[in-house]
C-alpha cells in the first residue's frame, strides 16, 4: 500500500497544517518495473520520495557496465543531489518494481519555504540527517575495499 506523505520518513516531523502546505507543491509519479526515472548526465532539480516500491541507483561504467550504488525503498528519497545542487543527474535511477513518487522541485520547494521557513528548516535538517547517514555508509564501504 503506498505511504501517505506524512508517513515519508523526512515529513514525520510535520504537523497537519504544514503537510497540507507541502501537498499543495508536491507531485506524485509512477513507473512500471524496469522503467528509468532519470538518467546520469540529465538536468534536473527533483527529489524524489518512494510512496510504494523499489528503486536501484546506478552508475553507468565503460563497455556498458553499471555499479549498483544503492536500492532504495518506501520512505527512502533519491535525487537529492541535482535538488541541492542544481547540477546534472549523478546515477542512474530505475524502478526495480511497479513504483510509486512524489516528486519535489527545487522551484516549488522554495516557494513554499518563502511562506513558511519552519517546513523549510524541517525538511533541510531531516535532509541533512538522512545525507550524514549517507556519508557514514560510504566511508565503512570505502575502508572495506581499502582493506581488501
Amino acid at each position: 500500500m503506498p505511504q501517505a506523505l506524512g508517513e515519508i520518513y523526512m515529513f514525520k516531523r510535520l504537523d497537519p497544517a504544514a503537510l497540507q502546505a507541502l501537498s499543495a507543491v508536491i507531485g506524485e509519479l509512477s513507473f512500471a518495473a524496469g522503467a528509468r526515472v532519470f538518467s546520469r548526465g540529465e538536468e534536473g532539480d527533483e527529489i524524489f520520495f518512494i510512496r510504494r516500491g523499489r528503486v536501484h541507483a546506478l552508475l553507468p561504467l565503460e563497455a556498458g557496465k553499471r555499479h549498483h550504488l544503492a536500492t532504495f525503498c518506501s520512505g527512502d528519497f533519491f535525487g537529492e543531489i541535482a535538488f541541492l545542487d542544481r547540477d546534472k543527474r549523478s546515477a542512474d535511477v530505475e524502478a526495480h518494481t511497479a513504483t510509486d513518487l512524489y516528486v519535489l522541485s527545487r522551484g516549488r520547494f522554495e516557494e513554499l519555504a518563502a511562506r513558511d521557513l519552519k517546513i523549510a528548516r524541517l525538511v533541510f535538517e531531516q535532509l541533512s540527517f538522512a545525507l550524514a547517514q549517507r556519508l557514514r555508509t560510504a566511508d565503512a564501504e570505502l575502508r572495506v575495499l581499502e582493506e581488501r
